[in-house]
């Protein structure tokens, strides 16, 4: 009889696994005094309980076995993750976060979880800390929940993937408004985080520290009329960007602001840049054009902001009357065998039209702004949305943009 039971529990045992019903806890503990988990054999986290989790900076609490962790979900009486909850799961693929108690995600909570892809915060949270998420290389999609009125440091540093960035509608604090993919700061209107399909709207005034930093898929980025400060570390590390347009009315760059954007090609500076501080636009390898049409060169910071810039090769557009200011600028001045005068510069408010050679560059338009360029004859050049237009001759010619017509001469 005892026997016949044991084949019985055997048999159905196998019948069980045949049918995938197996997923049984494998290990479990407590994680907040009031909290357990429990991680099954699918790699499936469970935090029940009330109450805060732990944190773990110190490692003073046991804690699961992060390499098997490939989906998460939070309890709905759950109030807080902890410091470095999760970080470092690199399976982890999934985390739900769909409760009504949970206020805080911790510092550090989700770094280095290289494979989650998408994070949808809840609507009950209020504070994300510092380097949360940073370095989950592969998240391409946030959501950041209409309580959300403080998000930390470097939250989504390292990020590269990021495309789409939302905030809900109705968050007091930030929103991602003209579906901007952005995340921008409503009192102070600071873009706080962009990603790779970023288009900057026109009421922002300051782009923040590390705003687009480590991110990849970046191609062109053009700062418009609104901004007034790039700050530290804003584009760094972007190392896909390739063209920068800056709008008229930003008057400082800060300190590593495009440092080791190694494919940046271009850059044309609107006329209020004043300064260019530390290692702005140092190791940017591949700089092969940079239009400058402040009459009185910006000054720069001491320590290097354009080092490793091929200064023998790039170009250094700026307007005629200043061409001897440059020559003799500090950093301006050792651009000095390839500073060229434009032979044309005409301005209409916050635009601007300047013409090197045969080359239209038109400055501080919209992004999405329609550029016309009509020989003297009236016939169409060129027809679209690119503010760098080249023109096949000499001659003058006619450039409309934003309801504005310029009359230029390429000589």
């Amino acid at each position: 009889m005892i026997k016949k039971r044991l084949f019985k529990a055997a048999l159905m045992a196998a019948s069980l696994a045949l049918s995938g019903m197996t997923a049984m806890a494998a290990s479990s503990g407590k994680c907040g005094e009031n909290l357990t988990w429990t991680l099954d054999d699918e790699g499936a986290l469970v935090v029940t309980g009330t109450g805060a989790m732990y944190n773990y900076d110190d490692e003073m609490n046991e804690k699961w076995d992060k390499t098997l962790i490939k989906t998460v979900q939070i309890g709905p009486a759950v109030t807080t993750i902890g410091t470095y909850a999760f970080s470092g799961c690199e399976s982890l693929t999934k985390v739900m976060l769909f409760n009504n108690v949970l206020t805080t995600i911790g510092d550090f909570a989700f770094m280095w979880c290289i494979n989650m892809k998408s994070i949808t915060v809840s609507s009950s949270v209020k504070t994300i800390k510092q380097y949360a998420f940073a370095q989950c290389k592969a998240l391409e999609d946030v959501v950041i929940g209409k309580s959300v009125s403080d998000i930390g440091m470097g939250v989504f540093s390292q990020c590269g993937a990021l495309k789409s960035i939302k905030v809900k509608d109705g968050n007091m604090t930030y929103d991602s408004r003209d579906d901007c993919n952005a995340i921008i700061h409503k009192e102070t209107t600071e873009l706080v985080r962009g990603c790779q399909n970023t288009v900057i709207p026109n009421t922002v005034t300051s782009i923040g520290v590390g705003a687009f930093s480590d991110g990849y898929g970046l191609e062109s980025i053009y700062i418009p009329n609104s901004v007034t400060s790039i700050k530290n570390s804003a584009f760094f590390k972007c190392k896909d960007l390739k063209h920068v347009t800056i709008g008229a009315s930003v008057v400082s760059i800060g300190k590593y602001a495009f440092q080791e954007c190694f494919s940046l090609r271009s850059v044309a500076m609107g006329a209020s840049v004043a300064s260019i501080e530390d290692a702005a636009f140092a190791h940017c390898r591949s700089l092969a054009k940079l239009t400058v049409v402040a009459a009185d060169p910006p000054i720069c910071g001491t320590k290097g902001v354009f080092t490793g810039v091929n200064k023998d090769v790039c170009e250094l557009i700026v307007p005629s009357a200043s061409v001897d200011l440059y020559k003799a600028a500090f950093e301006w001045k050792d651009f000095k065998n390839i500073i060229l005068g434009t032979d044309d510069l005409v301005a209409d408010g916050g635009i601007s039209v300047l013409v090197s050679g045969h080359t239209i560059s038109v400055l501080g338009a919209d992004t999405d702004a329609e550029v016309e360029v009509y020989g003297i004859s009236g016939m169409a050049v060129y027809r679209g949305t690119d503010k760098t237009v080249t023109v096949p001759a000499s001659g003058v010619y006619v450039v409309r943009v934003a309801g504005k017509a310029f009359k230029t001469v390429v000589k």
